[in-house]
């Protein structure tokens, strides 16, 4: 087995043909020229001819025909959580000038490992090619893929890779849990090979940034080519972040095939995403389940050089605007990557970026997802970017003491004892029976009423969605914990909010214990906001 962090060198770019719109061209130098150019719809193929001299290459449509079987929506299996509450819109809409990133890990099983060559150089040139093409199609929601790590199972598999691809995901999580040690990460994925047509992948939906579900599997099928992969990678990505399906008499890009269609990995050319999927990434980071996409990774030097023109501000720039052609009618940012003469800013959500000008100290840049558990943030005048994402710390009391705090969102029920902590059952009026793939269905009368719950049947690690979640209050000063009613103190609160700070204590997520400060509002109503570490502070609002 070979566990390393890829060192990501510079000889991956994205870019477009002149004069044609919509025209995507995505290459690599590493080894000769190879990847991938789309033209209205049309995909060529560029790679080096090896036992060619003089440097030749070989350029080719793109054909599917080789490809034994149809790609639809049967072929996945998404697991839809029924524990996923939606809470209302922020009173501001999400900015989606705000770069976000997904940290994703990479294991290739051995048989995919032997398909693609079964040389490490090679393989690594394929994952990184992969990774050029899905961070093309994301490039629309303003969201960067970040390769952290891949691991390449050389010898032998560390799991059985046989059966579907649900199956697979869920023996891929309960190993996941126990024995894999990684850097750090949002999301991680198994790519196995399949021989025959069948699934093509499984994912958690909308479980991107709940670390016991954020996995992956995906199926790479004899005759696919790493487009067709990519686009199917891509497609669980969204799934992972809140998108569905796209509905084709509704949603509409600017190509002929969307991502989110059931048949974008049947025709050629990397995808956008529809009107459709914005509008559910939207409701995603208006959610408290996105937090994990604003940590900016921690990308050590010495595996990678920063690189003007990727739109991802590194060390050594003041502004990052892409290519040249990008460039030209930027205002803030020059190609070179520093700031124009006399201008403060080129993005961020503390930057007016029409203006080039920083946001005054104390303007509201993060808008809390839950009011009781997590915490505004504000500009501090000097940077372009907001505050580290900070919320209350676990324990404390949320909605009138009816719930508890738990990683900034309040758990709570209306329901006492340890029966508020066992498996959700639901009270069932209808007369036609009750439908959901994936699941048994469980019927029950009590007290001459009809119940129904379901079972996923889970393999064992892998936690029952039907299960109350932790942190949901049972009863007076208690808590549900592993299904049972337990005492609120049993969570360790590092800061004494009722001692130190009048009751309102939070805690970042770095473990330093602050309090709220009070912040006077125009109608003089006092309100909680969050206060600052470091180079962040909280402010007060002017008041008339």
């Amino acid at each position: 087995m070979l566990d390393f962090l890829v060192q990501q060198r510079d000889c991956y770019y994205q870019g477009y043909v002149d004069g044609y719109a919509d025209s995507v061209v995505m290459l690599s130098s590493c080894s000769g020229l190879s990847g991938l150019i789309q033209i209205q719809d049309i995909s060529y193929g560029i790679e080096p001819i090896e036992s060619a001299s003089g440097f030749r290459h070989l350029v080719f449509r793109t054909d599917y025909n080789d490809i034994d079987f149809q790609i639809s929506k049967q072929n996945y299996s998404i697991k839809w959580s029924t524990g996923v509450t939606s809470k209302k819109d922020p009173a501001e809409p999400i900015n989606f000038a705000t770069l976000r990133y997904v940290e994703m890990h990479v294991i290739v099983a051995k048989s995919l490992y032997d398909y693609m060559g079964s040389s490490e150089d090679l393989v690594t040139g394929k994952i990184m090619q992969l990774m050029n093409f899905i961070n093309t199609m994301f490039y629309k929601l303003n969201v960067k893929i970040i390769l952290s790590s891949l691991e390449l199972w050389i010898n032998k598999d560390k799991i059985p890779t046989t059966g579907t691809a649900e199956q697979l995901l869920e023996q891929f999580l309960h190993w996941k849990k126990d024995h894999l040690a990684l850097r750090p990460h949002d999301v991680s994925f198994l790519f196995v090979y399949r021989n025959k047509a069948g699934s093509v992948g499984s994912i958690f939906a909308k479980k991107m940034c709940s670390k016991p579900s954020s996995g992956g599997t995906a199926m790479f099928h004899n005759g696919m080519t790493l487009e067709t992969f990519s686009v199917i990678v891509a497609q669980l990505l969204g799934f992972s972040v809140g998108l569905y399906f796209d509905d084709y008499r509704k949603c509409h890009c600017s190509g002929t095939i969307c991502l989110m269609n059931t048949k974008a990995g049947q025709s050629s050319g990397i995808k956008t995403f529809s009107s459709c999927s914005i509008k559910d990434f939207q409701n995603f980071l208006n959610s408290a389940l996105s937090q994990c996409l604003l940590n900016k990774p921690q990308i050590d030097i010495s595996y990678r050089a920063p690189l003007c023109g990727n739109r991802v501000v590194e060390d050594g720039e003041q502004c990052d605007c892409g290519t040249v052609k990008e460039c030209e009618n930027h205002p803030c940012c020059e190609s070179d990557c520093t700031l124009k003469r006399g201008m403060q800013c080129a993005q961020g959500d503390c930057c007016w970026e029409r203006r080039c000008r920083l946001k005054a100290r104390g303007t509201l840049c993060r808008q809390p997802p839950d009011e009781d558990c997590d915490l505004k943030e504000f500009c501090n005048g000097t940077s372009a970017e907001c505050s580290e994402d900070h919320y209350v710390q676990d324990g404390q009391w949320c909605e009138r003491e009816s719930g508890v705090c738990m990683r900034g969102v309040c758990q709570n029920t209306s329901v006492s004892g340890d029966l508020k902590c066992g498996k959700l059952v639901c009270e069932y009026p209808n007369r036609v029976p009750f439908f959901m793939e994936n699941a048994a269905i469980i019927y029950a009368k009590v007290q001459n009423r009809l119940c129904v719950t379901l079972d996923y049947m889970k393999g064992p690690g892998v936690k029952d969605p039907f299960l109350v979640r932790d942190g949901t209050s049972c009863a007076k000063n208690k808590i549900c914990m592993n299904q049972k009613c337990v005492d609120r103190a049993i969570i360790r609160l590092t800061c004494d909010a009722e001692k130190n700070c009048h009751g309102k204590g939070q805690r970042y997520r770095v473990h330093s214990g602050q309090c709220r400060k009070q912040e006077r509002t125009q109608s003089e109503t006092g309100h909680m906001a969050a206060i600052s570490r470091g180079d962040v502070s909280e402010t007060r609002a002017r008041h008339k």
